[in-house]
């Protein structure tokens, strides 16, 4: 589900630039010149400066990244008609600029991770879903580290 969402946001997303892009920045995207999306390999490291538990500025969601790449998003999700609370299982790792997470009963059958660009500023976590995506900021709860 998420990655359908975060396929009909990115589709969305570009529609509205009303923008094509160059073989160069698809392929910067994860996908290919020819426009199929490129298989990404879980693959990286757990960064320790990020564990902890980050509370959205905006939204209920919190965020929990554990120092053994386990992770936890739990909270409530706006919806047409009403709200959904969420408990997530995950896994996350770091590749270079790249925040990567999987989600889900069987996390290392999943296809693909979902990626996005983070970075951290003291006690803040910025991370943000591929090059058009939504951006969420992210404070550290004292004591979380």
């Amino acid at each position: 589900m998420k990655i359908a969402l975060a396929t009909s946001i990115l589709c969305v997303s570009a529609l509205l630039a009303g923008c094509s892009q160059t073989p160069s920045d698809a392929e910067a995207d994860g996908a290919s010149a020819e426009g199929t999306p490129k298989v990404r390999e879980f693959k990286g490291k757990v960064d320790p400066t990020l564990a902890g538990t980050w509370k959205p500025e905006q939204g209920a969601v919190i965020l929990t990244l554990n120092s053994d790449g386990s992770s936890v998003s739990d909270g409530i999700v706006p919806m047409n008609k009403g709200t959904m609370h969420v408990h997530t299982l995950g896994k996350w790792l770091i590749d270079g600029e790249d925040l990567l997470m999987k989600s889900g009963k069987d996390f290392d059958h999943l296809s693909d991770p979902i990626i996005y660009k983070w970075k951290v500023d003291g006690e803040k976590l910025t991370v943000k879903l591929g090059s058009y995506g939504p951006t969420t900021v992210y404070h550290r709860q004292s004591g979380s580290k």
